[in-house]
């Protein structure tokens, strides 16, 4: 049954009437009404935030990157199988196989990482620094991590071919070796051997604290494997 415009003006008074009459009741029922609004809003900015945020770190990671390791992240050696024990160590030729006869991979980037006892440094004049993430790495690198270079260039075929003694540093590496100076062909030492910087990579930036990508330092695989031929225990990312 359809109101009438009289009964809906009676209406209308009514309700301002009785708001006006109880006006505590009706700012409080209006108060409670906006901070109801305003929070569900509030929550859902806040979700949104963590959802691109989440986004970003996956983004960061590689979305479409697979990570090939001889053993599970989790993987402690004393509760290894005997099967875990017999795997044999991934090597270079599986990666170059891989590139070769996988026509749907984008790009594959065989890793080797080194630690050295008290940390990682490296050196440029009296600055250093130190905890540096070190490994060795193929030029596809950059793009199957989705990383940009700040300076200069990635490391080359040409680096990998011939070992030559080039490296990249991460933004938080250069940033504290050399401020706001261009760190391309500066040479620094990367645990006591000498490098040639030829690139600088664009800073991560992270929601989590995860700031380990910008304290790299990566060079040519096969230049790792020459300083460190113990260190064969290669990751692959496809």
């Amino acid at each position: 049954m359809l109101l009438t415009p009289i009964e809906i003006k009676d209406a209308v008074l009514m309700a301002l009437n009785s708001i006006m009459a109880n006006k505590l009741r009706a700012a409080l029922t209006i108060l409670g009404v906006m901070v109801g609004v305003s929070s569900v809003i509030a929550l859902a900015s806040i979700i949104d935030g963590l959802a691109k945020a989440v986004d970003r770190e996956i983004n960061n990671l590689g979305s479409n990157v697979l990570y090939v390791t001889r053993f599970s992240p989790d993987v402690h050696f004393e509760r290894m199988t005997d099967e875990m024990r017999n795997r044999k160590p991934i090597t270079v030729g599986e990666a170059l196989a891989i590139r070769e006869n996988c026509p749907s991979v984008d790009g594959v980037a065989p890793q080797d990482y080194i630690r050295v006892p008290g940390g990682n440094q490296v050196k440029y004049r009296n600055r250093k620094f130190t905890d540096a993430t070190v490994f060795g790495t193929w030029p596809d690198y950059v793009r199957v991590r989705n990383r940009e270079i700040a300076q200069g260039r990635f490391l080359s075929d040409v680096d990998e071919q011939f070992r030559l003694m080039n490296c990249v540093l991460g933004w938080e590496v250069a940033n504290t070796l050399f401020g706001d100076e261009s760190a391309v062909g500066q040479e620094v030492r990367v645990n006591g051997h000498k490098f040639t910087v030829v690139g600088v990579l664009e800073q991560v930036k992270s929601n989590f604290g995860n700031d380990q990508q910008n304290r790299v330092v990566a060079m040519p695989l096969s230049t790792f494997l020459k300083l460190y031929p113990q260190e064969k225990e290669l990751m692959l990312l496809v």
